[in-house]
């Protein structure tokens, strides 16, 4: 289930990132100070919370040439939520250890 997620976050990633890209440059002659707004927004953050780190490599190496500003908010948006989903993840982990939800073997400890 979770590869799923990981497979699907970065084929939407590669996506978004190459629509958004040829329809911006279709719209405007002079696109590297557009700043990321609206639609485009949202589509980096539900590529970047399926998988943080693909949707950070397609936006900003996809983008970085012609839209330099979108680029580097979107790669500041992937390193956020990717700081977010660790710490979450490990919040998580501390839970449901301390819960008894999850058995720590004895072999890990020593």
């Amino acid at each position: 289930m979770n590869d799923n997620v990981l497979i699907l976050g970065a084929i939407l990633s590669l996506i978004f990132a190459q629509v958004i890209k040829h329809k911006l440059r279709k719209k405007e002659k002079e696109t590297k100070e557009i700043p990321l707004a609206g639609g485009n927004k949202v589509a980096v953050f539900v590529a970047a919370i399926l998988n943080p780190i693909a949707a950070d490599i397609f936006f900003y190496f996809g983008w970085k040439k012609s839209f330099t500003k979108m680029a580097k908010s979107a790669n500041k948006i992937c390193w956020i939520i990717f700081g977010v989903e660790v710490v979450v993840g490990i919040l998580l982990a501390i839970l449901f250890i301390n819960m008894g939800w999850i058995e720590v073997p004895v072999d890990a400890v020593t």
